[in-house]
């Protein structure tokens, strides 16, 4: 499955996907893992397959023009959408297997996220509040993205990358704030770690850091459980 880690600050939700994909036969190639809605100042993202991607935004697109009538709108049906008919064989494949969806947006009270799982058949809705990390990794990389993101960042997907097979190519980058979506390329997913050492926080970026603050607090708790 893909990388997805979801960033939730007062001023921004942040996305953060990778880009690899692969065919049944093994065949490698890149694909965008996240959909966005302008209008609606909402962006999707999905673990799982590909075609997944679309079903979720077609079908949001068809019943929600903001971000608080598509988090209705996906708990009240979301197994509903699972157990539709779908006439595209790989669609149809695509939501009959296990699916993580990260449902991200302006919502009548700023910033908001929401993760939808379907993960072997039991399904699972929670509030996303400061960071969701997945998948997960060690514990040092965890601590590292908690004291400071900016830095943290690129290292956590890089160690994404070199302990799940499914993650790689490049990071991509879906910032949701009250003016706007700002979708980017940051960087090479095998070069994140040399990408880490010219990157200079955006505004953005820092809010998420004062953010994280109580993240890193809960990390060193661990770090000390763990030693």
């Amino acid at each position: 499955m893909s990388a997805v880690n979801v960033l939730v600050s007062p001023q921004r939700v942040v996305i953060l996907t990778d880009t690899k994909a692969m065919t049944e036969d093994g065949v490698q190639f890149h694909a965008k893992k996240t959909a966005t809605f302008p209008w609606a100042r909402m962006a999707i993202a999905v673990r799982g397959y590909i075609a997944a991607l679309r079903v979720f935004e077609r079908i949001i697109s068809q019943n929600a023009n903001n971000y608080d009538r598509a988090v209705q709108f996906l708990v009240e049906h979301f197994d509903e959408v699972l157990a539709a008919e779908y006439s595209d064989p790989a669609e149809a494949f695509a939501m009959s297997r296990d699916l993580d969806l990260y449902l991200c947006g302006w919502g009548m009270n700023g910033p908001a996220a929401v993760w939808i799982s379907n993960y072997q058949g039991s399904r699972k809705v929670e509030r996303i509040t400061g960071c969701l990390i997945s998948p997960m990794v060690g514990l040092e990389s965890q601590t590292a993205f908690a004291r400071d993101v900016m830095a943290g960042m690129p290292q956590l997907m890089a160690d994404q990358a070199a302990t799940h097979v499914a993650v790689g190519g490049w990071m991509q980058v879906t910032e949701i704030g009250e003016n706007g979506i700002h979708a980017y390329t940051h960087g090479n997913v095998d070069e994140l770690s040399e990408v880490a050492s010219r990157m200079q926080p955006s505004e953005e970026l820092e809010q998420i850091a004062a953010v994280e603050a109580a993240n890193a607090e809960r990390a060193e708790a661990l770090a000390a459980q763990a030693a």
